[in-house]
């Protein structure tokens, strides 16, 4: 699993492994990362005559997901799936799901630099250096196949 950044002090490609928590990460660039990132993966399908819908568990954020380059709509609120069916084609398949999440935890972060340091203010002052991290990135993926 790929993701893809194009800013706040983070590389422009992280690979992961697994789908997890961000927040949990020993990385303070990724466990404090607040914005979008794209999730890129190939998967074989013959979809035959079943719907194939992609789920996401409960990421608690926006999700806009794309098949073969298409978009394939905007995923915000419960159920948290998506019938893809009408993207897929026989064989592999490009999936990319862009996720963004809150900006809590950047500001969570940044309140415990010095000012000069911060990228991100507020006033009145809404976070602070010992504030709860609201989990971040995708932690599941479920491909769900009916008829």
């Amino acid at each position: 699993m790929c993701i893809s950044t194009r800013n706040w002090e983070v590389p422009e490609i992280i690979v992961f492994d697994e789908l997890y928590d961000w927040t949990k990460s020993s990385d303070t660039k990724i466990k404090y990362y607040s914005g979008t990132a794209v999730y890129k993966k190939t998967l074989s399908f013959n979809p035959d005559n079943d719907n194939i819908f992609i789920d996401m568990g409960n990421p608690g954020f926006v999700a806009r997901v794309f098949v073969n380059s298409k978009e394939a709509g905007i995923v915000w609120c419960s159920p948290w799936n998506l019938d893809i069916t009408k993207y897929l084609k026989n064989g592999e398949n490009e999936i990319e799901i862009h996720v963004a999440n809150s900006l809590m935890n950047r500001m969570i972060y940044d309140a415990s630099l010095p000012e000069n340091q911060r990228i991100t203010y507020a006033y009145p002052v809404i976070a602070s250096p010992n504030g709860n991290l609201v989990s971040s990135g995708l932690r599941e993926v479920k491909m769900i196949r009916t008829k």
